[in-house]
């Protein structure tokens, strides 16, 4: 009752991609955690009914599929509690939790059966179904500068340029992902000829002095959200007669494989 149902997980997850939450689908008798970040614990409760004029005992469990039992699958499902009694006409609630390791698909099986019920009379009256996540981080795509370098990094080429004269090239970051993202943006800039700016609805944390006169520790951050991105302005603007570089360094929290490096 507190997570979607839908008739068909393919087509809901079709149409649905980016959301977060629980979903289960009828067809495949399937509960989808979705856009969990890898280390992180989510959890879905399941109401369990007893609908009988009998109290019952119930056990919940959950097991590895058999197909996948070989192949060392951690431990990433648990559910509380491990038993329940249920009084007549009433209910209980079974608290399952996921937490993946890594960026990879996990599915096991839900279970609640009545303690007492012999195997081969267990059809019809246990609960079973799926129960499958994958683990997820956030990620950026640089949509500008579009221009590389020959080692394949995004390039801000600047003109020559007068003393004193100001020129701006944008530098656009998307998220592409199905995480909400967090981005640490460094500037590297030896000469102090370069500055970055948001730009239209980007909201970022910039590198200002606090009251207490200590800075940020970084350049600018920011929040995306998915399918969004955050712009700036770059501003090359020289005081002296020489060439100048420099790097802007983008890292994306709680992704460590997903730093960036953009030549200036």
């Amino acid at each position: 009752e507190e997570h979607r149902v839908c008739k068909n997980l393919s087509v809901w997850q079709h149409t649905h991609v980016v959301e977060s939450g629980g979903v289960y689908g009828e067809d495949e008798n399937r509960f989808v955690f979705n856009n969990v970040l890898v280390g992180a614990r989510a959890k879905a409760r399941f109401k369990i009914s007893n609908t009988n004029k009998v109290p019952c005992d119930v056990l919940f469990s959950i097991k590895t599929m058999q197909s996948r039992a070989s192949s060392k699958q951690p431990e990433v499902f648990e559910v509380e509690p491990a038993r329940a009694q249920i009084a007549a006409h009433s209910h209980t609630y079974a608290v399952v939790t996921f937490a993946p390791p890594s960026m990879q698909g996990f599915t096991s099986i839900f279970e609640a059966a009545i303690e007492g019920v012999p195997q081969n009379q267990a059809k019809g009256r246990n609960l079973v179904f799926e129960v499958s996540g994958e683990g997820n981080l956030p990620r950026i795509s640089i949509f500008k500068p579009s221009v590389r370098n020959k080692k394949g990094q995004p390039l801000l080429l600047f003109k020559r340029n007068l003393l004193g004269r100001r020129e701006t090239l944008p530098l656009v970051i998307l998220n592409d992902g199905t995480l909400p993202c967090k981005v640490d943006i460094d500037c590297m800039d030896p000469d102090a000829t370069f500055t970055l700016t948001p730009t239209g609805d980007t909201q970022a944390v910039m590198a200002t002095a606090n009251a207490d006169g200590h800075r940020k520790p970084h350049t600018a951050s920011v929040i995306i959200n998915v399918e969004e991105s955050a712009s700036f302005d770059c501003v090359f603007c020289p005081s002296k007669v020489q060439r100048s570089q420099a790097q802007i360094r983008l890292s994306v929290v709680n992704n460590q494989y997903e730093d960036s490096v953009i030549q200036m």
